[in-house]
């Protein structure tokens, strides 16, 4: 089950693909993966040619590390670039609570932070971005009621997980354990993203393409936990 720590304001503005909608933040993440795909089978060719011109091990090793620092680099800052819109949008839509108002300048915000979009795409997520829920859910903080939970929670948080913050597992864990709950546990696990999965490269190939399937991490982790608290 999902759950956040941060207001909802927060939540909205960190979330990568915090403005789109189910099947719109399915295929972004399809193209996230095969972005990695491909930067995955570039590195391999590079190692490749490396290892063909007498490459020793230690000299791998470093262009492996140097890549994957690019690559956390150059997703840091597209997270950045993408909450610093979403924060803006977020500010317009709780700072102007008249619709007639708030609309046309959140559709001018989404148009120019997605091109992609035609007119009608755009109108339809504005109204959804200044609907009454979605105003209710920006002021929502559950900070006041994860006090309430008493039953015991494992947190669960992937560390290549780019739609919550890294933020997020210690203000819940802090929330739950405000009012007394000594049955909280935190697992952070490497290489996972948001939907549970392990790395792009480590997936099955079926019918010669890779598939996503759930962690096989996150299976034992959680089957650990389930079998530690039985045992109590």
């Amino acid at each position: 089950m999902a759950a956040s720590g941060v207001a909802g304001n927060e939540t909205l503005s960190q979330q990568a693909a915090g403005f789109l909608k189910a099947g719109e933040a399915d295929t972004a993440q399809a193209a996230l993966i095969k972005k990695q795909l491909l930067d995955q089978w570039l590195l391999d060719q590079k190692i490749k040619q490396l290892r063909a011109k007498g490459a020793n091990a230690a000299q791998i090793q470093t262009l492996q590390i140097q890549h994957n620092m690019r690559k956390r680099d150059e997703d840091k800052k597209l997270q950045e670039t993408i909450s610093k819109q979403q924060r803006a949008i977020v500010d317009v839509i709780r700072q102007t609570t008249d619709n007639a108002q708030a609309q046309p300048i959140v559709a001018n915000m989404l148009a120019q932070s997605n091109p992609g979009l035609d007119a009608s795409q755009i109108q339809a997520r504005t109204n959804v971005l200044t609907s009454r829920w979605y105003r209710s859910y920006l002021s929502f903080d559950p900070q006041l009621e994860l006090g309430k939970v008493k039953s015991p929670v494992l947190l669960v948080h992937g560390t290549d997980d780019n739609q919550v913050s890294i933020n997020n597992m210690s203000l819940l864990e802090r929330g739950l354990k405000s009012k007394g709950n000594k049955l909280v546990e935190t697992r952070r696990l490497s290489g996972i993203n948001h939907q549970f999965q392990p790395p792009a490269t480590e997936w099955p190939l079926m019918g010669g393409e890779p598939k996503p399937v759930l962690s096989p991490l996150v299976q034992q982790t959680i089957l650990d936990w389930i079998n530690l608290r039985v045992a109590k």
